[in-house]
């Protein structure tokens, strides 16, 4: 136990070690001198699909552009597309996402016996529901504004159970903004 223990700690203090070293090369912005930190790497989560009515109250985003232009940008290379580990995705695997054929087998109820299907999936943008952004915050006391550097968005849909019931969130991909890397 007291191994473990050990270990842990030393692994700890090498991410640690690893994010402060890599924290230039992620791209991290300087805190402005008139400007104080609020918050480092906050991480937060926001609808894009808002319910018809609803945009007093929740806001307006335009989903359609926002996918797009991310799609876009990946395909194009400005871009990185990482998964959710931030593994580096190739243009196939984001390809892949948007569109794909695949073959599935499924068992015929009524003989008992397993058939082949051909089963085409197009991701749809009104699928896209909630995206997962990482940022810093920055307060002017004096002017009293606050202004946010995003470090990377994560675009998720909605995933089912085979009753049809939500049970959370898939994640597709994860972009990374204004020089941004992951930090490991």
């Amino acid at each position: 136990m007291k191994k473990t223990k050990i270990l842990f700690i030393l692994l700890l203090l090498m991410s640690n070690i690893s994010c402060i070293h890599n924290s230039d090369q992620a791209g991290e912005v300087e805190t402005p001198p008139n400007e104080l930190k609020l918050a480092s790497n906050f991480r937060s989560e926001t609808n894009i699909i808002v319910p018809d009515g609803q945009e007093v109250f929740f806001g307006s985003i335009n989903n359609d552009l926002l996918i797009d232009e991310i799609f876009k940008a990946v395909y194009e290379g400005k871009v990185q597309a990482y998964d959710y580990l931030d593994n580096p995705m190739t243009i196939e695997e984001i390809q892949w996402i948007e569109s794909h054929v695949d073959t599935v087998v499924v068992e015929n109820f009524e003989t008992g016996i397993l058939d082949t299907m051909i089963v085409e999936e197009a991701l749809n943008k009104a699928d896209v529901v909630k995206v997962f952004i990482s940022e810093d915050w920055f307060f002017d006391k004096e002017s009293f504004k606050l202004t946010k550097d995003v470090h990377n968005l994560t675009l998720t849909t909605l995933k089912f159970d085979l009753e049809g019931n939500e049970i959370g969130y898939e994640v597709l991909f994860k972009v990374y903004f204004n020089g941004k890397k992951p930090l490991l």
